[in-house]
């Protein structure tokens, strides 16, 4: 799919309560979407943030049921607080749905699709996006918290 589609989040009010009270246990790992974050090789070869960044990945837990309550084919979430992408794409499967939350100004998602660039920007909505087209965060201020629903993508059984 290209399309972007959006549509409203029926439980807004539940989901963003559930995502201010989130403590947020954090990652070093996502180094292809975030730029300006000093980074450290491990002694593997692995490439690491040496400070952890806001963006968690949840398979259950109260978040994750407010989110498929109404999404039941989701498989995963990723919440995200303040993190600027770059431009990359994503590994899951199929679409993706994004949602952003709180006041900030700017920070809408850039997509790159073949009917040409989109952006999304409106708060308190579900948009369905290929996120195998690249796609980036635009400058922000203030608190941006966003949440990204999808399918990850299976392993590759070799023949």
């Amino acid at each position: 799919m290209s399309e972007i589609k959006s549509f409203p989040i029926e439980n807004r009010e539940e989901i963003e309560g559930l995502l201010r009270k989130h403590r947020f246990i954090g990652t070093t790992l996502r180094t292809n979407v975030v730029a300006n974050n000093e980074t450290e090789t491990l002694a593997n070869g692995r490439v690491v943030f040496k400070k952890k960044i806001k963006s968690d990945i949840k398979k259950e837990g109260m978040l994750f049921e407010a989110v498929t309550k109404h999404q039941e084919w989701v498989e995963q979430i990723t919440l995200n607080k303040n993190l600027k992408c770059t431009r990359h794409t994503d590994r899951n499967e199929g679409d993706s749905f994004i949602a952003f939350f709180v006041d900030y100004l700017g920070g809408g998602l850039f997509v790159e699709t073949p009917e040409g660039l989109q952006h999304l920007t409106e708060k308190g909505i579900w948009y369905q996006y290929n996120g195998r087209h690249p796609h980036w965060t635009e400058d922000f201020e203030g608190d941006r918290w966003s949440i990204v629903a999808y399918k990850k993508l299976k392993p590759r059984i070799a023949p």
